[in-house]
């Protein structure tokens, strides 16, 4: 889980390169469920081909039914929306801001897990929440410009972590069974509907016949096929809240993927606010930490 959050981070250069080679955030958005969709189309007919002959086999690995199919693909809406709502907040806040709002989903990760599944947080997430929070504010720096934020943007950056957290919390619920290639190809199917008519001249503007294609397959890598894939191993063994601390390896990973490529400036203060979210998901995991530690001690002695 920890990987799947740290994946996002290496995000931003890409798209900001796609920016600076005069893409727009349509185009972008698109590129990115497009060709994490074609990364696991050729990852599954790979595995068909390798188990071609044994149709038996193929269809039990592959744990596939129409009723579930449409799961998947409806997983891929939330998906969808986070990613074009992300870019759109992009186009009204700084980055800093977006990084912040975009962060919500930690606590509101920890809203879900006690309204849906009925389960009060630990003292652990609730303090690894609290931790994370304050090394966001830090880290992304949003105290300064907090006076010229626009109540669009605001409302567009908390929509963006509320569709955050919903994929988040049914990916671990969604298509568990099935082999992880079919998997994400039909989550990042349903992405790419989701978004295609926020784009329709997508494949005639002949946008995909120059560097497009190269920014959105590393995209794509990066910020659809890596963390699906990854999210869809971790997310069924882990609550909500444990998921959405977890994801948080995004801001820490992000500001440090800047400041080595791209060469920003990273003050104290940022130093200190990716401090605090490590600390945070490592506090996070307290309860695996003792439990297993109890577990290597054994019972006291004689008993």
């Amino acid at each position: 889980m920890f990987c799947a959050g740290a994946c996002y981070g290496f995000v931003v250069p890409l798209v900001k390169g796609a920016y600076a080679a005069g893409y727009t955030w349509q185009q972008v958005s698109v590129s990115q469920g497009f060709f994490g969709m074609l990364i696991f189309g050729a990852a599954t007919a790979i595995f068909l081909f390798r188990n071609r002959g044994s149709q038996g086999a193929v269809a039990r690995k592959l744990g596939l039914d129409m009723r579930e199919v449409l799961r998947m693909l409806a997983l891929g809406v939330p998906g969808g929306a986070m990613v074009l709502l992300y870019a759109l907040t992009l186009s009204m806040l700084s980055s800093a801001a977006t990084l912040t709002l975009l962060f919500q989903f930690v606590w509101m990760g920890l809203l879900v897990q006690l309204l849906q599944e009925r389960r009060l947080p630990h003292a652990f997430e609730v303090t690894a929440v609290a931790v994370i929070m304050l090394g966001t504010v830090l880290a992304s720096n949003v105290l300064e410009e907090a006076g010229a934020l626009s109540i669009l943007g605001i409302g567009c950056g908390l929509a963006t972590a509320a569709t955050y957290t919903a994929f988040l919390h049914y990916n671990g619920k969604v298509g568990t069974g099935s082999h992880w290639a079919p998997r994400g190809f039909f989550i990042s199917l349903g992405m790419t509907l989701c978004m295609l008519p926020f784009c329709p001249t997508y494949f005639t503007d002949g946008s995909l016949m120059g560097s497009l294609s190269l920014f959105g397959f590393g995209i794509g890598f990066v910020d659809q096929f890596l963390p699906v894939l990854l999210l869809g191993i971790a997310a069924p063994r882990l609550s909500t809240g444990v998921v959405t601390v977890m994801a948080s390896s995004e801001l820490p990973v992000g500001i440090i993927a800047a400041a080595v490529i791209l060469g920003e400036e990273m003050g104290f203060l940022v130093a200190i606010g990716v401090v605090l979210v490590l600390v945070g998901i490592v506090i996070a995991q307290g309860p695996a930490l003792f439990s297993s530690k109890r577990a290597t001690a054994g019972p006291p002695a004689g008993q």
